[in-house]
């Protein structure tokens, strides 16, 4: 792959490998590492507390979650600082979408049921939310109906000043939309993700405020009382709606996690630059393995089993092969065709596409 990484927020990329293996693990791997750890002799109560909060990097992949969600935040504000709304708009679109429907076919092609057209229609929309439709990709498409909602939220305030100003107006706006979100839940009201856009969505909005705290547009102390105000709301909803997820520690550890490799920044390079490269390359397939790890898994397992390879880590190397194929016949042409659309529908017009053939 050509990377190209004074282009890239390298801290990101740090991130997004995190968010991924965390969910992979969490998802897949999550019973061994549990008895294994559990079975390491504990004497004192502090180590029984860093063992349990080691153990919510992985619970239920929601850390690496929760990191997602505020890597899109931080992003998506970054990149509107230079992109015109729909210039934004039609590279989202290429971004998530053409991947999200290969892999809602391939589901639906592999399980062994009848075809419900209008479901899986509103499942590729990311608007399944409004219609009650069933979460495809064995679940994990609940992350993208509510970045999906944030994109749209972003792309209306993008005509406005607000992405500009000094930043206290925005972050009003984000403190009253998650104190919406929590007066009017439970969203969804149904179902094992029973209000998790009103508990989750807020941290895009970290994400985004961080960035606003990185550019001098907010100081310290707003920024700490906007994210108290999401941590209280959320360990209230949970509370309420997700009495199971009571007693991890996730959300605190996602939001850690973020705020560690956040501070490393402005290093020149976070480890290595051979690492660095190298969690560069592996960062360009979070995307694919996120939609695909999930439903997949269970299929190349029975493959790999016939040819005599059971462990689990022969599944993770055939997944990792099949991301790698659709992040370069997919995403990435996908990606290509966005962004020179994006610039023909913008000032910069045809001119530019023909003089960078390469975007």
């Amino acid at each position: 792959m050509s990377i190209d990484s004074k282009q890239r927020i390298i801290f990101l990329d740090y991130l997004r490998v995190f968010a991924f293996v965390s969910v992979l693990v969490g998802h897949k791997f999550y019973q061994e590492m549990s008895s294994f750890v559990m079975s390491v002799p504990t004497p004192h109560i502090t180590e029984q507390y860093f063992i349990n909060l080691f153990l919510s990097m992985f619970t239920g992949g929601g850390a690496g979650v929760v990191v997602f969600f505020m890597i899109s935040g931080y992003i998506i504000l970054h990149v509107l600082q230079k992109e015109k709304p729909v210039e934004f708009m039609i590279k989202r679109v290429f971004r998530i979408y053409p991947l999200l429907i290969v892999a809602i076919i391939t589901q639906v092609l592999l399980q062994d049921a009848p075809i419900d057209y209008m479901q899986t229609l509103q499942q590729i929309s990311l608007m399944g939310d409004f219609f009650q439709a069933p979460h495809a990709l064995a679940g994990v498409e609940w992350t993208l109906r509510v970045e999906i909602i944030f994109y749209i939220l972003m792309f209306i305030l993008s005509f406005s000043f607000l992405l500009r100003d000094k930043g206290y107006l925005l972050l009003s706006v984000f403190s009253l939309l998650s104190i919406f979100l929590f007066c009017f839940a439970p969203f969804p009201n149904a179902g094992w993700s029973k209000a998790y856009l009103s508990m989750y969505f807020p941290f895009l909005l970290i994400g985004s405020t961080i960035y606003l705290y990185e550019h001098n547009r907010v100081n310290i102390y707003a920024l700490i009382g906007f994210v108290l105000l999401v941590f209280t709301l959320c360990f209230k909803l949970t509370a309420q709606y997700q009495q199971n997820w009571q007693q991890t520690n996730f959300i605190l550890v996602g939001f850690l996690v973020f705020v560690f490799f956040w501070s490393l920044r402005n290093k020149k390079f976070i480890l290595h630059p051979y690492i660095d490269k190298h969690v560069i390359t592996l960062s360009l397939l979070t995307y694919s393995v996120y939609l695909f790890h999930n439903f997949l898994w269970t299929y190349i397992g029975q493959i790999t089993n016939t040819m005599g390879l059971e462990s689990k880590y022969w599944i993770v190397f055939f997944l990792l092969f099949w991301c790698f194929v659709m992040f370069k016949l997919i995403e990435m042409p996908m990606n290509k065709v966005g962004k020179k659309i994006a610039i023909y529908y913008t000032t910069k017009g045809k001119d530019e596409i023909n003089h960078n053939p390469s975007l």
